[in-house]
C-alpha cells in the first residue's frame, strides 16, 4: 500500500490508495495545468475553491487516465476560461450593490448627525480650498520654461567672484565681449547671444502709439538658441539688416490690426525707425523670457555699432546653446579658461564662470532663494491646514465611536467581516471629502480674484480643466478621505461584538488618549503658523519702518524720458515754482537698491594686491538734500565748484573706514581710472535691501547720465504736489503717460515682493488654520458636553454653580492647548532662526511673539469651549435628568 498527498494540496483529506494506478511514476499527470489552477484560485473564495478544485481535479484525473494528459489539460483550461465571464459579471453586480449600500449608509449617517457632518465637511472644505489654491500655483510655477524644445541644452552664463578679503559674490549680469568670446574660442557651443530687456519704451506707427512695450535686445544668434514659432519671416536672416525688428502677434495686432506687418516700419523712442522682418507667436505665460518684440542688440548704443569692449560689470545676460551630448559641468571650466586667457583680473580677484540651466531659471536663483522657497513654504502651510482638517475628522469620529459601537457589533454578529467595515468607513470619509471638494470649488471661485492679484496670475476655474490638474485634485481628495478615515476605519472595525454588547468598550482609554494627542497636534500646528505669521509680519514692518539713514517720507520717483533729460534744468525750475515741492534731484538708480559695483579703485596707501569693491551711483545736484542723507564731513556737490563734475567724489562712512584714512577729505581717489578727490563724507545709509550689510559707497556727479527724477514734497501738500508734478510733466513730455511711485511703494512692489506675498498668504492661511482648529474643538466639546449632560444636571441639583461647571468642562481643553504651546514654541523658534538668517538686518526673536501666539490661540479655544459648555450648563436640571 502506498500513500499519496495530492488530495491535501487541493483541500481534500489525505487518502490511502491500494490500487497501483496512483503510483509515484504517474504523479506528474495527476495535477491540472498550473496556470489554469492559478486563475481558478483567483476567482474563488476559500470555500468555493475547496469544491471547485476537488470536482474539476477529479474529472481532470479521470480524463487524463482515459484519454491522456493533453486532452485533459485542454478540457480543464476550457472549463476555467468559461468561468471568467460569469465570475466578473457576478463580481460587478456584487461590487455595485455593495457600493450602493455604502453610499446609502454614509448619506443616512450624514443626515442623522447633521452637526458633526457639517463640522467635518466645513473643515475639509477649508483644508481642500487651501490645497487647491496652492496646487494651482505650484502647477503653474513648475511648468515654467518646459515648453522650449532645447531647454536641456540652454543655459545662462553667470560668474562667481572671490575677493582678496575672502568675500564671495554671485553676478548674474554678464560682460559685453563674453558671448563673442564663447562663440569663437569655446568648443561645444552651438550658439551664444547677449540679451537685455527694456520696459515702457515708446513705440509709434503714425498716430498709433503705445508706451507699455517690453523690448528685448539680442544678437542674431538669439533665434538659433530658442525655438520660437514663426508666423512670417526666417530666423536665419531676421537681423540681416540692423534696422530690423521681430514682433510678437500681440504687438502686431496693437499696431497693425489684422494687416500683415512684414515690411512695415515702427518708430522707437522717436529716434530710430525699424522695419518688421519677422513675426512670432506670443510666448507662453510660463516663460521666463517675456517681451513684445526683439531688436538687434546694437541699438542699446544707438545702433552706431560702436559697442564697448571692456570687461566691466554690465546689466545684460549671456545665453548659450550647447551641442548635443555636451555636459554643462565641463563647459563651465572651458569658459573660465577661455576668459582667463583673454582677461587678467585685478590682483587678489578670481572669477569662475558657471551655467544656470534653463529649467532652473524660474525656480532656483544662484544668488540664493528663488521661487522654490515659496513653493516649499506655501506647500507646508497648505498641508498643515489640511492635516488640521483631517485631525478634526478623526477626532469627531473616534469621539462618537461609542455611538456607533452598537451598529458595528450588530453588523459583526450578522456576519460582516472587518474588511467590509473598513471599506464602509473609508467610503464614508471619501464621500465627505468629495462633498468638500465640490464646496471648495465654490470657495475657490470666490477667492481666485484675490489670489490672482496677490500672485500676479490669471487663474480661473477653467485652469483646472487640465488632465494633470484634474488628476492632482482627485489624488489630493482621495488621500484626504483616506487619511481622515484611516484611524476610525481601523479602530472602529476592530471592536469585538462581545465587548460592545457587554459595554466594556466604554471603559477603554485608547480613544480618549488619541483624541488628546490629535488636539495637541492640531493646535501645535496652528500655534506654529501664528508665530511664523507674526514674525514675518514684524520683519516686513521692520524693513518698511526702520531708519534707512535717509528720509524716505514724501519722496516721489519718476522715470525720465529723453525729452526730460535734455530739458532737466527747465523742468526742475518749473517744479520748484510750487510751494509744495521742497527739492528736486536725479540719480541713475533708485536709492533703495543700488547694486552697481566697481573694483577699479585706487587711493593713497591702498595695497595693490588687495581687491576692494565699492558700490556707486551717478547723481545730480541737490541729491543729498532731496534724500535727507546726513553729511558728516566736507560738503555736497555744488554748482559753485565746477571741478566736482570732472573729479569730485563723496563716500560713506564704511568706505572712509575701509580706506584707512584719518581725514579722507581732499584725499586722492581714482574710480573707473578717473582721477579725483574726496569732497565729502556722508552717514551710512541702506542702499540695498536688508538682506545685505552696508558696504562702501562712492557717489559720482554726472548730471547727464541719471534716468530717475527724485522729488521731495511737503508733508501737508502731497496731493497738490503730485498734481503739479503731473501738470509740468505733461508740458515737457506729451508722448509718455505720467507715472510715479512713492519710496515705500517701490520697496513693496519691487524689492520686498516675496516678503509681501508670504506675509499676506501666511496670514490668510493661518486664519483658516485657526478657524478649522476652533471648528474641530467646538465639535469635540459639543460631543463631550452632550455625553455629560446628565452629570451636569445632577451637579446643578446638588448646588454646583454654572461658572464652576464651565471651569470643570474647560480645564481639560485648556490643558491640551497649553501642552500644544510647549511643543510648538521650540519648533517655531528654530524655524524662525533659519528664516531670519536671510537678512543682515532683522528683528529679534522675542518672547512677546510666542506669548501673543499662545494667548491668542488659548483665548480662541476657551471661547469656543465656553460657549458650548455654557449652553449645556444653562439647561434646566429637570430637562437634563430626562436626557437619558
Amino acid at each position: 500500500m502506498r500513500r499519496t498527498r495530492w488530495g491535501t494540496k487541493y483541500g481534500r483529506r489525505q487518502q490511502d490508495h491500494p490500487d497501483d494506478a496512483y503510483t509515484d511514476e504517474f504523479q506528474h499527470i495527476l495535477d491540472p495545468p498550473r496556470f489554469a489552477r492559478f486563475i481558478l484560485s483567483r476567482m474563488r473564495t476559500y470555500d468555493e475553491s475547496h469544491l471547485s478544485f476537488g470536482d474539476l481535479g477529479e474529472e481532470y484525473r479521470k480524463i487524463a487516465k482515459d484519454l491522456g494528459r493533453n486532452r485533459a489539460g485542454k478540457w480543464y483550461a476550457m472549463q476555467v476560461f468559461r468561468s471568467i465571464l460569469p465570475y466578473f459579471h457576478s463580481r460587478c453586480i456584487g461590487r455595485t450593490s455593495m457600493l450602493k449600500n455604502y453610499l446609502k449608509i454614509a448619506f443616512r449617517y450624514i443626515r442623522k448627525h447633521k452637526v458633526y457632518s457639517c463640522i467635518n465637511i466645513l473643515g475639509l472644505t477649508m483644508g481642500l480650498s487651501c490645497c487647491l489654491m496652492i496646487y494651482l500655483w505650484i502647477q503653474d510655477e513648475l511648468r515654467y520654461d518646459r515648453f522650449e524644445a532645447n531647454s536641456e541644452r540652454i543655459a545662462q552664463v553667470y560668474v562667481n567672484t572671490r575677493y582678496s578679503d575672502g568675500r564671495k559674490s554671485v553676478f548674474m549680469g554678464s560682460f559685453y565681449p563674453l558671448a563673442r568670446l564663447i562663440r569663437e574660442e569655446v568648443p561645444g557651443i552651438a550658439a551664444a547671444s547677449r540679451y537685455d530687456r527694456a520696459e515702457q519704451l515708446f513705440v509709434r506707427r503714425g498716430d498709433t502709439k503705445f508706451v507699455d512695450n517690453a523690448v528685448a535686445l539680442a544678437d542674431r544668434e538669439f533665434f538659433d538658441l530658442f525655438t520660437f514659432r514663426w508666423v512670417y519671416g526666417d530666423p536665419r536672416n531676421a537681423f540681416a539688416d540692423p534696422a530690423s525688428v521681430v514682433l510678437t502677434q500681440s504687438m502686431a495686432r496693437r499696431y497693425f490690426g489684422d494687416e500683415n506687418p512684414m515690411g512695415q516700419t515702427l518708430s522707437f523712442l522717436n529716434q530710430f525707425d525699424l522695419i518688421v522682418t519677422g513675426l512670432i507667436e506670443d510666448l507662453p505665460g510660463q516663460s521666463s523670457l517675456q517681451f513684445d518684440c526683439v531688436i538687434p542688440f546694437a541699438w542699446m548704443f544707438g545702433g552706431s555699432g560702436d559697442e564697448p569692449l571692456h570687461w566691466g560689470g554690465n546689466p545684460l545676460s549671456t545665453f548659450i546653446l550647447l551641442d548635443s551630448g555636451v555636459p554643462m559641468e565641463g563647459m563651465e571650466e572651458r569658459i573660465t579658461r577661455a576668459v582667463d586667457a583673454q582677461k587678467q583680473w585685478p590682483e587678489g580677484m578670481t572669477r569662475t564662470f558657471h551655467l544656470h540651466p534653463m529649467k532652473k531659471w524660474h525656480l532656483f536663483n544662484p544668488e540664493g532663494g528663488g521661487s522654490i522657497l515659496l513653493i516649499v513654504l506655501f506647500s507646508a502651510i497648505a498641508l498643515a491646514v489640511l492635516i488640521i482638517a483631517c485631525i478634526n475628522f478623526m477626532n469627531l469620529s473616534t469621539a462618537r465611536s461609542m455611538v456607533r459601537a452598537g451598529e458595528i457589533g450588530l453588523r459583526k454578529v450578522v456576519g460582516a467581516q472587518r474588511s467590509d467595515l473598513i471599506r464602509q468607513f473609508f467610503g464614508e470619509s471619501i464621500i465627505l471629502a468629495f462633498i468638500a471638494l465640490f464646496l471648495s470649488l465654490g470657495f475657490l471661485s470666490l477667492f481666485l480674484p484675490a489670489l490672482n492679484s496677490l500672485l500676479n496670475k490669471q487663474f480661473t476655474l477653467g485652469t483646472m480643466i487640465d488632465p494633470s490638474v484634474i488628476a492632482g485634485v482627485l489624488v489630493i481628495t482621495i488621500l484626504t478621505g483616506v487619511v481622515s478615515g484611516s484611524y476610525p476605519a481601523f479602530f472602529l472595525s476592530a471592536l469585538r461584538p462581545a465587548s460592545v454588547i457587554q459595554g466594556s468598550i466604554s471603559r477603554g482609554r485608547r480613544g480618549a488618549t488619541l483624541r488628546r494627542i490629535l488636539v495637541v497636534l492640531q493646535f501645535s500646528l496652528s500655534i506654529f503658523l501664528v508665530i511664523g505669521m507674526l514674525a514675518i509680519t514684524r520683519q516686513m514692518k521692520y524693513m518698511m519702518t526702520e531708519d534707512l539713514g535717509l528720509d524716505r517720507e514724501h519722496i516721489v520717483s519718476v522715470l525720465m524720458t529723453n525729452n526730460l533729460k535734455s530739458r532737466y534744468e527747465a523742468l526742475r525750475t518749473e517744479l520748484l515754482r510750487d510751494a509744495n515741492i521742497i527739492s528736486v534731484s536725479k540719480s541713475l538708480q533708485h536709492p533703495s537698491n543700488i547694486s552697481s559695483t566697481v573694483s577699479a579703485l585706487d587711493w593713497k596707501g591702498k595695497d595693490p594686491q588687495e581687491t576692494i569693491t565699492f558700490h556707486w551711483d551717478y547723481i545730480g545736484y541737490e541729491y543729498f538734500e532731496t534724500m535727507g542723507i546726513e553729511v558728516l564731513a566736507g560738503r555736497v556737490f555744488s554748482r559753485q565748484f565746477p571741478s566736482d563734475e570732472g573729479g569730485g567724489y563723496i563716500v560713506n562712512e564704511t568706505a572712509a573706514r575701509m580706506m584707512g584714512l584719518e581725514s579722507p577729505l581732499g584725499e586722492h581717489l581714482s574710480v573707473f581710472r578717473r582721477e579725483g578727490r574726496i569732497v565729502g563724507v556722508v552717514k551710512d545709509f541702506h542702499f540695498r535691501p536688508f538682506y545685505h550689510a552696508i558696504r562702501p559707497f562712492v557717489f559720482i556727479l554726472n548730471p547727464e547720465s541719471p534716468d530717475l527724477l527724485l522729488v521731495r514734497m511737503r508733508p501737508g501738500g502731497i496731493s497738490a504736489g503730485i498734481q503739479h508734478i503731473e501738470r509740468i510733466y505733461k508740458q515737457f513730455e506729451s508722448d509718455y503717460p505720467f507715472r510715479y511711485r512713492f519710496f515705500d511703494d517701490f520697496l513693496r512692489q519691487s524689492i520686498y515682493v516675496s516678503e509681501y506675498r508670504i506675509g499676506r498668504i501666511a496670514g490668510w492661511f493661518t486664519l483658516l488654520a485657526i478657524m478649522v482648529s476652533a471648528l474641530g474643538l467646538y465639535g469635540l466639546s459639543a460631543f463631550v458636553t452632550e455625553r455629560r449632560t446628565k452629570e451636569i444636571g445632577i451637579r446643578k441639583v446638588l448646588g454646583a454653580s454654572i461658572p464652576s461647571m464651565i471651569v470643570m468642562l474647560c480645564k481639560d481643553f485648556i490643558k491640551w492647548v497649553l501642552i500644544a504651546n510647549l511643543l510648538a514654541w521650540p519648533a517655531a523658534y528654530f524655524a524662525l532662526r533659519l528664516h531670519l538668517q536671510r537678512y543682515a538686518y532683522r528683528i529679534d526673536i522675542s518672547l512677546e511673539i510666542f506669548l501673543i501666539a499662545g494667548l491668542s490661540t488659548l483665548g480662541i479655544a476657551v471661547l469656543t469651549v465656553w460657549w458650548q459648555t455654557f449652553r449645556t450648563a444653562s439647561i434646566n436640571p429637570v430637562d437634563t435628568l430626562h436626557f437619558e
